[in-house]
């Protein structure tokens, strides 16, 4: 179940949950059609009412008979890019978890690891991406969802969220930078082709950003050192713009800033673009909303 990347059907319903509450997008797929957002709602609660609201919109949704997905919270796991040691396949994730224990920082009876590959056109030798979970709140969310009744098949985690949006908003055919930010920290991703090459945790998310040139500049220089070791460690694969995903109201000035300041164009991602909005009005926007956007988008063109 862990990162199942098997075809989802039709419909993907995502969650994801912070300490003000859940975050719930349900999203239709039809072949080559563009995708439909058909719900997308924040509900505001304490984590102890999590099962009540869960339950209602199991009840309303049909949840039990749809595939559903969350997306952990970035606290709760740690993603490495590791060299793949020499051994089979199915073997691969028992020989990392022991390579990987001294720079987790979890002990590795309490984590639960996968995998996931690298692009083989990266340039780099043969690697994979390891998640490394907290065992103690992944089985939490998983009991919680199962109590109300909600078809888990995926657990997801933030970059492969954003890695589905930035494909399917901002067509990443010629590689696309994609950012995330969100109140503390943010998220950079470089895409290709719906393929993951680089990712890494930005230090500035947008309560840091107080629009003035210092912090402003702070940011570019962090994502600018971004895009150079980028070019510097695949250098067979090229990005053409940078996409900042909407996530604070402040996005399009910031967005401006960094347009001027980096070596690549950068713009506001356009939620409409890609997508058919089935629902109303797409505000308010948060930053969870759209990771749970993100986790609903799950390309289907990625197997593992």
């Amino acid at each position: 179940m862990f990162f199942n990347r098997k075809p989802i059907g039709n419909t993907l319903c995502a969650f994801s949950f912070n300490a003000e509450g859940l975050s719930f997008v349900m999203v239709e797929k039809n072949g080559k059609e563009k995708p439909r957002i058909l719900h997308w709602e924040t509900v505001s609660c304490p984590q102890n009412d999590y099962l009540v609201v869960l339950r209602g919109l199991s009840k309303q949704f049909k949840l039990s008979k749809r595939r559903c997905a969350f997306t952990l919270h970035a606290d709760d796991y740690r993603l490495l890019h590791v060299d793949a040691p020499p051994v089979p396949e199915d073997e691969m994730v028992a020989a990392i978890k022991w390579d990987v224990q001294d720079i987790i920082d979890l002990p590795v009876e309490e984590t639960t690891f996968d995998i996931f590959p690298t692009p083989e056109d990266s340039g780099q030798s043969k690697s994979v991406n390891v998640v490394a979970a907290r065992r103690a709140p992944l089985v939490e969310k998983i009991e919680l969802l199962k109590k109300a009744k909600i078809n888990l098949t995926i657990v997801d985690i933030e970059e492969l969220a954003l890695l589905n949006l930035v494909s399917a908003v901002s067509g990443d055919v010629k590689g696309v930078v994609g950012i995330l930010l969100h109140d503390s920290y943010g998220v950079i991703n470089f895409c290709k082709n719906g393929e993951l090459y680089f990712t890494r945790r930005l230090e500035l998310g947008f309560n840091n950003l107080d629009q003035t040139h210092d912090t402003l500049e702070s940011l570019a220089l962090e994502i600018q050192r971004s895009i150079d070791y980028f070019d510097r460690h695949f250098s067979t694969t090229s990005m053409s713009s940078v996409a900042l995903m909407p996530s604070f109201e402040a996005a399009t000035v910031v967005s401006q800033f960094l347009n001027n300041n980096l070596s690549l164009p950068c713009v506001v991602s356009d939620l409409h673009e890609g997508l058919e909005w089935i629902v109303g009005s797409i505000t308010p926007i948060t930053d969870d909303l759209i990771l749970t956007l993100g986790a609903a988008l799950r390309s289907e063109k990625v197997v593992a």
